[in-house]
């Protein structure tokens, strides 16, 4: 018996170890993936979960304007919380936990599996109901329990090895568990269906939500077996009952754990995303598939009967327990933790449109899952509006076909209903995405991430049926590496957002939002004509599905305009934007930046306040008033408005810049290097705060420290002008003239046309003596800034050490016009004879 158990335990690890090494190696590669998708406003833009402070606002009614989430799912946002506290910004960690996740389910579903085989295979050699066996006298009650169960090695055989019937064909029912098992956990980890879950960091609620709900479901099936369903070896021992549920509702010794344990993941699949509302209703199915009265009536059971079962799975302690969570979750849901802005329509407002697309989208479901080549990010599903759409009929059929063919395996032996519970399995878990409560998207291949367990069995199910070895083996191992293949390179879709969006363009079935969210990284790519095509493509599918108040491409668009420096084009974008959607406080804040470019500083100022009306704590229109205010002098309401977005948002880099330039302006040197000091331990790869923060440092007299700063700034961007000619300005101080021009020049060449980079050159050559060329450098800088004071003077000065005083004078007095109290040019004016 031990060597047994331990032969038996030593094959479950090498089992489990196969099932998590391939997922592994399946999702290897996306580990170098970026954040994509929603993960931009989930976790990059989430100030919420930056901060473990924010941790109670899990429990607040601002939830949803805290976490970006639409619907209340508090255990998720709870993992980002960790998350940010391990890997901050680094997608790595991220994916890597997504990838445990989804190594988590697929061996809770190979437990799961075992589990479920294991009820329905003792169930078919019919062992349901029998009366405990009781040892007759001077017989061992050992002796009794060998001889009726076929797990247990008889006398005689102390090597803990079975003895085995002779070999006889085996009936699907006979099939080994194990084999079984593995080969639906393996599909479960590999079919590319799931690869959109896994790979998205903002999906890890299917991940979690299955997590709880097969490990609720694994609890309740030990708990079956522990009151004494007829798997347990204690079934057949005296005294147990092996009739199931018990009607009086008690709780066995030694139960109430896996109830508790049961009913709590069962809650937190719920707070994980809501579609795990299904787990009662696959529970009950599968109960009553399995049940002993069901079973023994065959195929079709009085009514009566079937009565009777149904009442006696209802009075067990499970389900008032299930009813009673599911109730108090939507009570939760949706009076308790209601999003407000969840206002979410029919297609066309319409009940029976609905159940005609959604019939359709049911139909690609199943098409995806057995031919995964056209999947897609987001799917362009066009609304069907009468039930002699082709497409409609087609899927009709297709979900028809699956109907009977489940009532067909329903007259069969009993061992068959395990493929039935799978596909009841899939349709019953694929309910909550199916449009009866709105959803923003109708179709999605993360909904199937819980579906495709179901499909999963009944593949492995029937593929195993298959009686030649020569045609099964090839059939599994060609399944494998299919999908295997599939699903890696569908990891590569993923590694960042152009990749993503770009792949997804090239699919027909490809949505609007495809071509928006490309334009969108067009833009960011510096090419703002391309991005206005996508748009007007994105326009054009948003019209074939009714959605004619689509704010946020123009609102792209609006920024397309501005990087091609087409103000007025920009404005009028952002204002359609603000037509078809009022409360846009993103398009009122950048309609507020053109007219910041435009001088129309009274309407960029309204804009601005009109995007805070709308949303109080939108740091970015905070921050941009500032720089308004700060331009029009009014300094005093541009540091209010700094420190306002800084109290929004502590790690918003930008606005301790700002702050810092206006304690620089305002000579207040302490002050503001501790605002540059801030926004670089939030981002120490600013070029430019660097370069500022060593102009404070050479005004203080840091010279050695501001070469630092500005050596820094230039090692973070070599092409970055200003940091070369305050570099040169500061070796000048220090007496380094020829490390000075050569700093002066780089300059130069980044940005010739910046007079003061050329009056600097022409300074450093005239403390050289080198007046000639010097010369040369200051007239380059009246031709650039004919008005450039300092320029003039030199100039002056270059003219009277050549004996021209004439031309100097004239030079002089140009300087005194310009600036009356400029002290040298008054000096050396005076000092003539």
């Amino acid at each position: 018996m031990k060597k047994a158990y331990q032969n038996k335990l030593y094959s479950q690890s090498i089992t489990i170890s196969i099932i998590v090494a391939l997922t592994i190696i399946t999702y290897l590669n996306c580990l170098p993936n970026q954040f994509v998708y929603d993960d931009t406003s989930t976790i990059v833009e989430n100030r919420f979960i930056k901060d473990w402070g924010n941790v109670l606002g899990l429990f607040s009614r601002d939830y949803f304007t805290y976490s970006g989430e639409l619907t209340y799912r508090p255990l998720v946002t709870f993992s980002y919380f960790i998350d940010y506290s391990l890997w901050h910004m680094s997608p790595v960690g991220y994916h890597a936990v997504n990838m445990a996740l989804h190594t988590l389910n697929v061996i809770l579903v190979y437990f799961f599996t075992l589990l479920l085989l294991r009820h329905s295979e003792t169930y078919t050699r019919g062992y349901s109901h029998r009366k405990p066996l009781t040892p007759l006298p001077g017989e061992d009650e050992r002796d009794v329990y060998r001889q009726n169960s076929p797990c247990l090695p008889s006398p005689g055989n102390n090597t803990g090895e079975e003895k085995r019937a002779p070999k006889t064909r085996l009936q699907i029912g006979q099939i080994p568990g194990t084999r079984r098992a593995l080969l639906t956990s393996v599909l479960f980890a590999i079919h590319p269906v799931v690869s959109e879950v896994v790979n998205v960091i903002s999906y890890r609620e299917d991940l979690i939500a299955t997590a709880f709900l097969i490990a609720s479901f694994v609890l309740y099936l030990l708990y079956k077996e522990r009151k004494g369903a007829p798997v347990s070896i204690c079934d057949h021992l005296p005294g147990r009952d092996s009739g199931g549920f018990s009607s009086s509702g008690n709780f066995p010794t030694g139960t109430a754990f896996f109830f508790a344990g049961a009913m709590t993941a069962y809650f937190f699949a719920l707070l994980s995303k809501e579609s795990a509302i299904v787990l009662p209703a696959l529970v009950f199915s599968f109960d009553l598939l399995f049940s002993a009265s069901t079973r023994q009536k065959g195929l079709m059971p009085p009514l009566s009967t079937l009565r009777k079962t149904v009442v006696k799975i209802l009075r067990s302690p499970f389900f008032p327990g299930y009813m009673g969570i599911s109730l108090v979750y939507l009570i939760i849901r949706f009076f308790i933790f209601h999003n407000p802005q969840e206002k979410i329509a029919y297609p066309e407002g319409s009940f029976l449109v609905n159940i005609l697309t959604m019939t359709k989208v049911l139909g690609r479901y199943v098409a995806n899952i057995f031919q995964p080549f056209n999947l897609n990010a987001d799917y362009h599903v066009l609304y069907l509006k009468t039930p002699l759409a082709a497409p409609f009929l087609l899927s009709l059929f297709v979900v028809i076909s699956l109907v009977v063919i489940a009532i067909r395996l329903l007259r069969k032996r009993y061992f068959y209903r395990i493929g039935i519970f799978a596909t009841l399995w899939f349709f019953i878990s694929v309910l909550p995405v199916m449009n009866i409560i709105p959803l923003a998207n109708i179709m999605a291949d993360r909904y199937l991430y819980l579906p495709i367990f179901g499909f999963c069995l009944f593949l492995s199910t029937t593929v195993l049926q298959l009686k030649a070895s020569r045609v099964k083996y090839p059939v599994i191992i060609s399944l494998m590496i299919f999908f295997l293949v599939v699903t890696v390179a569908r990891n590569n879709v993923w590694r960042d957002e152009f990749t993503l969006w770009h792949h997804s363009s090239r699919n027909p079935l490809c949505s609007f939002t495809t071509y928006n969210n490309l334009g969108t990284q067009y833009n960011r790519k510096g090419y703002p004509d391309t991005a206005l095509i996508c748009y007007q493509k994105a326009l054009h599918k948003a019209r074939e599905v009714g959605f004619t108040h689509y704010a946020a491409v123009y609102y792209n668009m609006g920024n397309a305009y501005e990087k091609k420096d087409m103000p007025q084009q920009a404005v009028s974008a952002y204002k359609k934007a603000i037509q078809m959607k009022p409360d846009y406080p993103e398009a009122h804040n950048n309609l507020g930046k053109v007219y910041f470019v435009l001088n129309r500083y009274d309407d960029a100022v309204a804009e601005y306040n009109k995007a805070i009306a709308i949303n109080p704590d939108f740091v970015y229109a905070y921050n941009n008033l500032g720089v308004l205010y700060n331009k029009l002098g009014r300094q005093e309401d541009a540091l209010v408005a700094y420190k306002k977005a800084l109290s929004l948002d502590p790690h918003y880099g930008d606005a301790y810049y700002n702050l810092g330039n206006i304690y620089e302006a305002g000579k207040q040197y302490d002050l503001a290097v501790e605002a540059y000091q801030s926004a670089l331990k939030i981002d120490p790869s600013q070029a430019h705060v660097h370069n500022n923060l060593g102009t404070i440092y050479d005004k203080k007299g840091r010279l050695e420290d501001a070469i630092a700063e500005y050596n820094h700034a230039i090692g973070l961007d070599a092409s970055y002008p200003y940091s070369y000619n305050n570099l040169g300005a500061s070796l000048m101080k220090k007496g380094d003239s020829e490390g000075a021009l050569a700093a002066f020049r780089r300059a130069v060449d980044l940005l010739p046309g910046q007079p003061d980079f050329h009056f600097n050159i022409g300074y450093a050559l005239l403390q050289k003596g080198d007046l000639e060329n010097a010369l040369k450098e200051f007239e380059t800088t009246l031709k650039l800034a004919p008005f450039h004071a300092e320029a003039l003077f030199c100039t002056g000065a270059i003219y009277y050490k050549q004996g021209e005083k004439e031309k100097a004078i004239k030079f002089w007095q140009a300087v005194l016009r310009l600036n009356p109290n400029h002290a040298k040019a008054k000096h050396y004016l005076g000092g003539l004879p």
